[in-house]
């Protein structure tokens, strides 16, 4: 589980905007449609809030390390299958129409062509996700009942 502190900045529908400081883990982080920088050091993120906190509370957020690892195998592991698969098939393509001069060139084509659809398909997915609530941070405690300037 990704664990991130951060102070309450917003309410906005339901969810708490959180400004955080920027970890290490950040940087390797795939699920960043959530995070919006705010600096080099922070990031403004929007959680689901289930402990009702409230606007200068400092809070713990996570996200579920299964949502880390799934989005990471789809935004790496889908366009590089689907780069070999479409260096596959233009080279299959090419043998069956008797491409002998350029058949590199039909490879390189097909794989282009597929690692554009796999993005594509991406971006669908990733519409798809942005509602799913696993793959939102959330509040999980309230760390001072304080509330804090921002």
């Amino acid at each position: 589980m990704l664990e991130e502190e951060g102070i309450i900045v917003d309410l906005v529908d339901g969810k708490a905007v959180v400004k955080a400081h920027r970890s290490g883990m950040c940087s390797s982080c795939t699920v960043s449609r959530s995070c919006h920088s705010a600096s080099e050091k922070d990031m403004i993120i929007k959680v689901r809030n289930p402990v009702n906190a409230k606007i200068g509370q400092r809070v713990k957020i996570t996200l579920s390390s299964g949502s880390v690892i799934y989005a990471s195998i789809i935004i790496y592991l889908v366009p590089l299958i689907s780069l070999f698969i479409g260096a596959i098939t233009g080279k299959w393509v090419a043998i069956g129409l008797n491409f002998t001069i350029n058949q590199e060139l039909s490879e390189a084509a097909f794989a282009i062509v597929f690692l554009i659809a796999s993005f594509l398909i991406i971006r669908a997915c990733n519409k798809r996700a942005e509602g799913n609530p696993d793959f939102i941070p959330v509040i999980t405690e309230i760390l001072d009942g304080n509330l804090q300037s921002h």
